[in-house]
């Protein structure tokens, strides 16, 4: 398809949030000259950047290669890096055929640039047909009827806990803000931290772990009426409980979606943390 150091000693009992509930699509690029090898390469940008993931995905591309025997590169690209990178190709006319695992906000940004290929990610998508897909995950990635991208897969925001530690402390499953707040503050001790959550600003990961609170939450950035909402008393009270998670139980320094995932593990398997890296 044609596109697109040490800080004090702490341990762990809360839960670490990973991931976001989404529809990641494939997005074509429009033709700009750019694009594929001279030799007729596919030059496939994909934002599954963690080196598994690139093997995998490599997998596939070696697979198709094998049935059509058109060559494929792979190119990992870094989610946070991608507004910049992405840029910077069309100013140079060295755009991607193709840009997998695509968030559906740069699926937009790339759509208000003009920079996707709607007929193919069209063609893809009535080839493989409609009854395919879910409805909703097309909606998604739809534009006053023009098919932006194709819905390719997705993933979960989910929030992990010590369930042994809320037994033993007496406390329910964190499934509501008050369950949440409360374990927070009763399991951080002087030797535990309660929570580990995204800190870092300018982060995809922070963006998407308080973009999930903020939902669950029925925080919405604006109403039917394009009024924008972030004064609403659901918008206050997620950004509140964010705060206080991060200010008051939180392991200490600026948290991302490795050190987030580091402090859990280490705690769960009953060793000392730093909280990063």
């Amino acid at each position: 398809m044609k596109t697109n150091h040490a800080r004090s000693r702490r341990w762990l009992a809360g839960g670490v949030v990973a991931g976001l509930l989404a529809v990641p699509g494939l997005a074509g690029c429009g033709d700009d000259g750019g694009g594929g090898e001279g030799d007729g390469t596919l030059t496939v940008w994909s934002l599954e950047n963690q080196t598994d993931r690139v093997q995998a995905t490599q997998a596939i591309a070696d697979r198709f290669t094998s049935q059509t025997g058109v060559k494929v590169k792979i190119v990992a690209t870094d989610e946070n890096q991608f507004t910049s990178l992405i840029t910077s190709a069309a100013a140079a006319g060295t755009l991607p055929d193709v840009v997998g695992a695509l968030p559906l906000a740069s699926v937009a940004q790339m759509a208000s640039n003009d920079l996707l290929d709607t007929d193919a990610a069209k063609s893809v998508v009535d080839g493989l047909g409609r009854d395919t897909f879910s409805p909703r995950a097309l909606e998604l990635v739809s534009q006053n009827g023009k098919q932006l991208a194709v819905p390719s897969d997705g993933w979960a925001q989910l929030l992990f806990y010590r369930k042994d530690l809320f037994d033993k402390a007496g406390l329910p499953a964190p499934d509501t803000f008050d369950k949440i707040r409360q374990a927070a503050q009763k399991l951080n001790t002087g030797g535990m931290a309660g929570v580990t959550i995204a800190t870092v600003s300018n982060d995809a990961f922070t963006a998407q772990t308080f973009e999930n609170f903020a939902l669950g939450n029925g925080c919405q950035l604006v109403d039917d009426a394009k009024n924008v909402t972030l004064d609403s008393p659901q918008c206050v009270e997620t950004f509140q409980l964010y705060g206080d998670l991060v200010k008051n139980w939180s392991v200490p320094g600026a948290q991302d979606v490795d050190t987030t995932r580091a402090t859990y593990r280490f705690e769960a398997r009953g060793l000392p943390s730093s909280g990063g890296r």
